[in-house]
């Protein structure tokens, strides 16, 4: 039986659980609930985040703790099957392969914030500073900022506005690497290749267009 009253798992919902907490953090916890004569009646899953394995030098593991907000509850190592990936940097504890990729993913993630923000935050306007050859005095110089902000700027775009900077006119000088010359598009590439490559082997060469 999966599950008891307060889990109501049925097989499917076990096995989604586990396989889930395996994909996702690399270790599977059963709590293996008895019947009043000691039988194994029950099998309970246990977030692996609220997991503890105390070592112990004789039998490898002394037992689990499972803490749920203030309530600690101590398993005997019998008691708990722990079920795990491989990790070659640790004993008692699963490695996922998404702990492996959390570099790609992160980067991939901040990439397409940066993208959205550009959009719709920026108003697809680039970062960038006006430079006036003339030094406007104080009062005409915050009237400018405030007209050029106003009239001009994106929803929380902030332009950088330069008085006195010698050189004739008006000049618009480039603050920050356009997408092209960051090669976004190759970088967001890069990064879905190398997740695919860990978790769905051969399904970059199988969705090429070439």
């Amino acid at each position: 039986r999966c599950g008891g009253r307060d889990q109501g798992l049925n097989r499917f919902e076990l096995l989604e659980q586990t396989i889930g907490f395996l994909e996702l953090t690399g270790n599977a916890y059963w709590f293996i609930a008895g019947d009043a004569r000691g039988r194994p009646a029950q099998i309970w899953t246990l977030r692996p985040d609220r997991v503890t394995i105390v070592p112990d030098k004789e039998k490898f593991i002394k037992g689990y703790v499972y803490e749920i907000e203030t309530t600690t509850v101590v398993f005997d190592a019998d008691e708990v099957v722990h079920l795990k990936l491989f990790n070659p940097l640790n004993d008692w504890y699963g490695l996922s392969a998404i702990e492996a990729l959390a570099m790609a993913a992160e980067t991939d993630l901040s990439e397409s914030t940066w993208n959205k923000n550009f959009f719709s935050v920026g108003n697809a306007k680039p970062q960038g500073a006006l430079a006036y050859a003339e030094h406007f005095d104080d009062d005409s110089w915050t009237k400018m900022k405030h007209d050029v902000a106003t009239e001009h700027g994106g929803t929380k775009r902030r332009l950088m506005m330069i008085r006195g900077a010698g050189a004739g006119g008006v000049q618009w000088l480039n603050m920050a690497v356009t997408q092209k010359d960051m090669e976004f598009m190759a970088g967001r590439q890069f990064n879905k290749e190398e997740i695919y490559a860990i978790l769905a082997p051969g399904l970059v060469q199988a969705i090429d267009k070439n």
